[in-house]
């Protein structure tokens, strides 16, 4: 079963969701290659990770 987009927000409408990259072009890039099977994995830098540690 294939679902678009707008189905699948009504469907986990209170899921986390976030984009790839810095910019639509490089989300739209990367989401491509996830769905091509050629990204499997992400992270986030180290920074990221140290700013949401609580002080």
């Amino acid at each position: 079963m294939t679902q678009t987009v707008e189905q699948l927000k009504q469907c986990y409408h209170n899921a986390p969701h976030w984009a790839f990259g810095d910019s639509p072009e490089l989300a739209d890039s990367l989401a491509a290659r996830v769905v091509r099977g050629v990204k499997t994995a992400t992270c986030c830098s180290l920074a990221s990770y140290q700013r949401d540690i609580p002080q």
